[in-house]
């Protein structure tokens, strides 16, 4: 990220984040993440997926105003939900993962999370998985894909023939006599 910054990037990636004024807390608060994540990726290859709500903590964290004390829990969520949207954008991750980095900072603070504030559920699909196939994408015989009969009844009844080349109108234009 300091590369970013270093070549006047991250204005077009981060807008809100490249310019924060103590720019450096965020970089200190990655690089305790990266070791947290080098740490995590020598224990564990796959374990990655779960650290995406605390990978954007790091990123938000120095930034984030702690709501009010006299919010309502709720209230707090919302609120620091909406700040996170706003410093990552034009980056938009699935709401599971912002909820799960709001949910941090506020634990961190001190505020458990009702779990009727929570609306986005986690994502099935994992990383490096392909998902399900539609119905109609079915493979069979090695990949290939199984040709349906066509019949007369099944094709639209508003399907044209092609007229032969030599009736086709002209597209150039009409040249005029003198």
């Amino acid at each position: 990220m300091a590369e970013l910054q270093r070549y006047k990037l991250l204005v077009y990636l981060l807008p809100c984040i490249s310019v924060y004024t103590d720019i450096n807390e965020v970089f200190n608060s990655l690089r305790t993440l990266d070791k947290k994540v080098l740490a995590s990726k020598i224990e564990d290859e796959g374990c990655l997926e779960g650290l995406k709500g605390e990978m954007l903590e790091a990123l938000v964290k120095p930034i984030i105003r702690p709501a009010p004390p006299e919010c309502t829990p709720q209230e707090a969520f919302k609120e620091i939900f909406g700040q996170i949207k706003t410093l990552i954008s034009p980056i938009t991750p699935p709401n599971y993962n912002v909820e799960q980095a709001a949910v941090l900072l506020l634990e961190g603070d001190g505020i458990t999370v009702p779990k009727n504030c929570l609306r986005a559920r986690k994502p099935l699909r994992q990383f490096g998985s392909l998902g399900a196939r539609a119905k109609g994408h079915r493979q069979v015989d090695g990949g290939r894909k199984r040709k349906r009969p066509s019949s007369a009844a099944s094709r639209s009844s508003s399907s044209k023939k092609r007229r032969p080349t030599s009736q086709k109108k002209s597209s150039s234009p009409a040249k005029i006599s003198e």
